[in-house]
């Protein structure tokens, strides 16, 4: 029906029949470096065989992945594809196959902006589905996501951001409502050119108080020297259904002197519940001015120190490689 990544404008409510919903536990990175074809490949002849729902490998140019799959059938979920009209994507965030033949009726993104349209009512209930959506499949793909990256990132330092709530966000849209927020949280410093690692939190819809409480994982291959930094770097945005998404500010928390304490008394160390001001720009000395006061952000920080037993990788790079990354809400 669809695959993973792919563009679609419609959801489906089945009627009769069974069909399989999966997904490949692998980072936006990895699948571009695998690409299209390698992964539909993969997804014909590994996903399709299989009947049953739970976590398994697939086969991907030669390499064992994983992936996980559920099954969808009139007798539990009846519907699915939603997240293509009911949230910031128009990508498909899982794969579906029709293990039997099916009965299905569609919804197309036309045909309900042409009823939002003519019924104020069906508006509003959609946007009700899109805050929703952060009750659904995102939080449990995630959850999925991050077990298996803490699993296999032992020999690494590991450091576990919480991103928990904000406080006074600005309202930047003029007539629509109060403040879409998500936040972009990435670890460390970009180096020899290459990218950190990012995560984004689900969007929180209509409110100047946010809240996430999500929490993310980043492996850190070497804990900085005395007097350097290991930044937590933290971009908060306004989301718009239209255009470009609304810059509202930086925030930054310092965990070199954490992160070095875990590693010399080789045990954990947290810092919790700790308010960062919002800045209108990184690094900068303004902070941003929100619908009631200045804006400001809670995270919490454990850090663990690597595994004693070496894990399957040796760098940062590939480490990188082992989830699936909802960089963005779905």
């Amino acid at each position: 029906l669809y695959e993973e990544g792919m563009p679609g404008d419609r959801m489906y409510f089945l009627r009769k029949g069974t069909v399989q919903m999966s997904i490949l536990l692998l980072t936006e990175k990895q699948k571009r470096e695998l690409g299209p074809t390698a992964i539909h490949k993969a997804i014909e002849t590994g996903v399709v065989n299989r009947i049953h729902a739970g976590k398994f490998g697939v086969g991907i140019d030669g390499e064992q992945h994983s992936a996980y799959a559920w099954n969808v059938s009139q007798h539990t979920c009846s519907y699915f594809g939603e997240s293509v009209l009911f949230a910031e994507s128009d990508e498909h965030l899982s794969c579906a196959v029709a293990l039997t033949p099916c009965t299905m009726f569609v919804l197309t993104r036309k045909a309900l902006i042409k009823v939002s349209d003519k019924f104020p009512g069906v508006a509003q209930v959609r946007k009700r589905m899109m805050v929703a959506r952060k009750k659904t499949l995102r939080p449990i793909v995630q959850k999925i996501i991050q077990a298996h990256r803490a699993k296999m990132w032992r020999s690494f330092t590991q450091v576990k951001v919480t991103v928990h709530s904000a406080l006074n966000m600005p309202k930047l849209d003029a007539f629509t409502g109060r403040c879409d927020a998500y936040a972009q949280v990435d670890a460390g410093e970009p180096e020899d050119g290459q990218q950190a690692i990012s995560h984004r939190t689900l969007v929180c819809y209509n409110t100047y108080s946010p809240q996430w409480n999500e929490a993310f994982f980043f492996p850190i291959k070497e804990v900085p020297e005395d007097g350097k930094e290991l930044n937590i770097n933290l971009r908060v945005y306004d989301w718009d259904l239209v255009g470009d998404h609304d810059l509202v500010g930086f925030a930054t928390l310092d965990i070199g002197d954490l992160a070095r304490a875990a590693a010399e008394e080789s045990k954990e160390m947290t810092k919790q519940n700790t308010w960062l001001p919002i800045m209108t720009e990184r690094k900068g000395k303004k902070q941003v001015k929100g619908y009631a006061g200045r804006s400001q952000i809670r995270v919490s920080v454990r850090i663990n120190p690597p595994h004693k037993r070496p894990g399957r990788y040796t760098s940062v790079e590939g480490a990188a490689g082992m989830g699936g990354g909802v960089a963005r809400p779905p």
